[in-house]
């Protein structure tokens, strides 16, 4: 560990053994609520998941609620009842969403308080360009041993990807970055650093101490209505060597509950916090809802691709 965040560790330590303590009391038979769940994207059925809090005296029981009463609005006009199918556990409805709707969903069940969320849906924003290369390196941390006894390396295959697009002006946008390669059992995972975007949401501590744990979700900070020009590394790491790379990058423009709620998590299990968290010295990380009534997300997305070909020798 670096010098600056032995300090860093030493200062927030050190200001929480001096902080006041007190004592709370945990009600093991607190009132249960719903849990509604729910990710809309345009030029898709609507889907939802209900289910229930549980007590960790119950270890782990199935929550899936396959009695409630689900309701579908679309724009404000109650659109459908949906229905509960069995094999997904999930409530479903033959409405399909579209760009901007208002997607709001209800739920009541006899034993447990009506729960509701609403979410309106992004506009798809195109890739507008986008460039890859490839670094092949020998991965001396992972080694091999064969039948024979004989040690060797796996690859790491840096893929240093540009990509351009125009954000939406005149609103608040958030984003988050997906990959779907075609290279079947690669290890991989984002690098972020050479991007200050990736960045623009972490606090001096949580930078110090993320470790390159950052995760793809970013937003308009500084550039309303300007193209973005983004960069990031992609590494795939393999046993064997691969002679090109299919890759099929998204861009997902999110709700900004969709972004709060996947910030929080990040931040529950990286950052600061964790560290802290795991010396028993920081307070629980609340986990963002916006479910009226009960807890959950309801969320929505709208996806662009362009894939990419690229040669690794």
């Amino acid at each position: 560990m670096s010098r600056l965040k032995l300090i860093i560790l030493f200062i927030a330590t050190t200001a929480l053994a001096t902080a006041c303590t007190s004592t709370v009391d945990i009600d093991e038979n607190g009132s249960q609520v719903l849990v509604l769940n729910s990710l809309v994207t345009p030029d898709a059925t609507i889907s939802a998941s209900i289910t229930r809090t549980w007590n960790h005296s119950e270890n782990r029981p199935d929550v899936t609620q396959d009695n409630a009463t689900v309701i579908l609005s679309v724009n404000g006009q109650i659109s459908s009842l949906m229905t509960f199918d069995a094999e997904s556990k999930l409530y479903t409805s033959t409405i399909t969403a579209h760009e901007s709707d208002i997607i709001t969903i209800t739920a009541s069940h006899p034993d447990y308080p009506s729960v509701s969320g609403t979410s309106e849906i992004p506009e798809k924003v195109e890739i507008e360009s986008m460039e890859g290369r490839v670094q092949k390196l020998i991965d001396t941390n992972h080694i091999i041993v064969g039948s024979d006894n004989q040690t060797t390396y796996g690859y790491l295959y840096r893929i240093f990807y540009t990509l351009s697009f125009n954000d939406p002006a005149g609103s608040d946008d958030y984003y988050y970055l997906a990959l779907n390669g075609t290279t079947g059992g690669a290890d991989d995972d984002f690098d972020l650093s050479i991007d200050d975007i990736f960045s623009s949401n972490e606090s001096i501590l949580d930078e110090s101490f993320s470790a390159g744990n950052r995760v793809p979700l970013f937003r308009d900070v500084s550039s309303d209505g300007e193209t973005i020009h983004l960069s990031f590394i992609h590494n795939l790491r393999t046993s064997d060597p691969i002679d090109k790379i299919e890759e099929e990058v998204t861009l997902h423009h999110i709700s900004k509950d969709y972004y709060t709620y996947l910030m929080s998590v990040h931040r529950s299990h990286s950052g600061i916090n964790s560290v802290l968290g795991n010396l028993g010295l920081a307070n629980p990380v609340k986990v963002y809802t916006n479910i009226n009534g009960g807890v959950g997300i309801m969320a929505s997305a709208a996806g662009c691709s362009k894939s990419i070909v690229l040669e690794t020798e």
